[in-house]
């Protein structure tokens, strides 16, 4: 019987999650579905909010273990991009990387402003009156992310790979 990897799972887990949120993002992301001429009246919104609202709490989760679980390489990756010692392929993949975590904090501060009935329990209803400007930065940067994202996997897919038959 193979050993199950803790890590191994909780990176499943959250590309399935991330890609339940993003699939939901996407479809309920106002600008887009304009330009697609998607036309979301046929769906059940609501049913696609609380999934996209309480998997996006999920994901913030998840991506904080992530981020713990490769942080030693994070860090030693960013240490050696002052130095000559890695390549330039490597540079941009941590370039992106740095970018992916930046985006996505982006995308979990807004979307938890954007809670509902969050900014009331804290006595923030003035930022309310800002919620279109917290909207428009968590729909682009959730794009952003999206984007950053595909490219990650793309660039660790053959590692993720190996991981999968390795848990299975």
């Amino acid at each position: 019987m193979k050993k199950i990897n803790v890590k191994n799972i909780l990176d499943i887990i959250l590309l399935l999650i991330f890609l339940i949120v993003g699939i939901t993002g996407i479809i309920i992301f106002p600008d887009l579905i304009k330009i697609i001429g998607f036309n979301i009246n046929n769906l059940p919104k609501v049913t696609i909010y609380k999934y996209h609202h309480w998997l996006g709490l999920l994901l913030l989760i998840l991506s904080i273990v992530h981020i713990k679980n490769y942080w030693k390489l994070l860090i030693n990756n960013t240490k050696k991009f002052f130095n000559e010692i890695i390549n330039l392929k490597q540079k941009l993949i941590l370039i992106i990387n740095i970018s992916l975590i930046i985006s996505c904090f982006l995308v979990f501060i807004t979307g938890i402003l954007k809670f509902p009935g969050f900014l009331p329990i804290l006595k923030l209803n003035q930022l309310y009156y800002s919620i279109n400007l917290i909207s428009f930065i968590h729909d682009y940067s959730g794009l952003i992310a999206i984007i950053l994202s595909v490219i990650h996997i793309i660039l660790y897919l053959k590692i993720f790979l190996i991981k999968i038959k390795k848990t299975i």
